[in-house]
């Protein structure tokens, strides 16, 4: 069983109107009667317990006792893996690490899972072009011994900044300076990368001077606010 479920147990004594039954369950609840010959049982504790049956007749001298005992284990919480961020277009791994033991995995089929849906660790991917960060929660289906529950995952989506070309001049003189800028947009930052030439950069702008002949490249990374390139 698992902890927090619900359970029905029955004893079969062919009871009749002088026979009477009374059950004993540690660690769990007994949902209903307890003196019926079948018992409802939400469990509240994980472990192995013994559920016990006492049945006894006016005609009987001493009473009858049925004893099972039941393993009751912990629902797999946290199974899905913790919450995540990532930017859009990028590919992350879902699920937990390590992977539990005996544990079966079933992701709901929403868009973005690209990976088989019934591995633990399962790849999604997913784009964002709103401009702002869009949340999702994933409920996979896990099995953990007798415990079946759909777990959730958050999964934040950030956005990336858009593409734009880099503005100046592309036939420049051997060693001339030429500026080029980036798309300008507050709270991003630039890193310049130039093959050909030494560049002075200063945010969205970039001086380079070309010392190379025939040909060479200009390009800016642009991270934004949530840390997105």
């Amino acid at each position: 069983a698992c902890r927090n479920s619900t359970s029905t147990y029955q004893v079969d004594i062919g009871k009749t109107g002088d026979d009477s039954v009374i059950w004993q369950i540690p660690g769990g609840t007994i949902v209903g009667s307890e003196y019926e010959d079948s018992v409802e049982v939400r469990w509240d504790s994980s472990g192995v317990f013994s559920v016990e049956a006492i049945t006894a007749n006016i005609n009987r001298c001493s009473p009858d006792t049925a004893v099972m005992q039941v393993a009751v284990f912990e629902p797999p919480y946290g199974a899905a893996g913790p919450d995540t961020t990532l930017c859009g277009g990028d590919t992350i791994r879902l699920g937990p690490a390590p992977v539990p033991p005996s544990t079966r995995y079933q992701w709901q089929s929403a868009s973005g899972i690209t990976a088989s849906p019934d591995t633990a660790n399962t790849l999604y991917t997913r784009t964002n072009s709103s401009g702002n960060p869009t949340t999702l929660f994933l409920k996979p289906e896990v099995e953990q011994n007798a415990c079946r529950i759909r777990d959730t995952v958050q999964v934040t989506i950030d956005p990336k900044p858009e593409v734009s070309a880099v503005q100046g001049d592309s036939t420049p003189c051997l060693e001339e300076a030429i500026t080029y800028k980036a798309k300008s947009t507050n709270g991003r930052t630039y890193q310049w990368f130039v093959d050909g030439g030494t560049p002075d950069a200063a945010d969205d702008t970039a001086r380079v001077t070309w010392q190379t002949p025939d040909s060479g490249r200009v390009a800016a990374l642009t991270t934004n606010q949530y840390g997105c390139s």
